[in-house]
């Protein structure tokens, strides 16, 4: 509702999440600031739970906690997750592990539960921009059954660009006519 969760990036602590007002009314405070990355948090639609992933495993994986106090936390992937996002009705969790995007059911009431995690389905390679960023590259729809990626508009981008002036003359010199 009033509330928006963001990333801060800092020298010591690396990627932190903080929430603060939307109204401008108030100041933002930290909510996760660990020797670890945290990032990409997101509100369950109650309002009582962040997912967001974390580096402390030693890989990315997802997480959920209790807001405002981020008490019982749980880890939601086992096998590497990023990018969590909430279904529109709060009985399910999505994430991208890999090229794959998963579905995990989540109960909210009267504490958070997760079930196991299944493959909605395989995203395409090179799909989305932002892998490895502590940005968004895909969204739930508000029916909680379409997605929509940021595509690439180039898998491979040209680095490096060489011109070649007086290519004609060049030609000439590398295949002389009337041999």
């Amino acid at each position: 509702g009033n509330l928006l969760a963001f990333v801060e990036s800092h020298p010591k602590t690396k990627l932190d999440i903080w929430t603060g007002p939307i109204t401008g009314e108030g100041t933002p405070k930290p909510f996760l600031k660990t020797e670890y990355s945290e990032s990409s948090p997101g509100f369950s639609p109650d309002g009582k739970w962040v997912a967001y992933q974390s580096d402390k495993s030693g890989r990315m994986q997802v997480y959920v906690t209790s807001y405002p106090e981020a008490k019982d936390e749980k880890q939601v992937s086992r096998d590497g997750g990023t990018e969590p996002r909430w279904g529109p009705f709060g009985n399910e969790l999505f994430y991208l592990s890999g090229n794959r995007l998963m579905s995990v059911d989540t109960s909210l009431n009267p504490t958070f539960r997760a079930g196991k995690s299944s493959v909605l389905f395989v995203v395409e390679p090179g799909l989305y921009l932002t892998e490895g960023l502590p940005l968004s590259s895909y969204a739930v729809m508000p029916d909680g059954k379409r997605f929509v990626f940021i595509k690439q508009s180039q898998v491979n981008p040209v680095a490096q660009l060489c011109i070649v002036t007086n290519w004609f003359e060049e030609l000439k010199r590398l295949c002389p006519t009337g041999k």
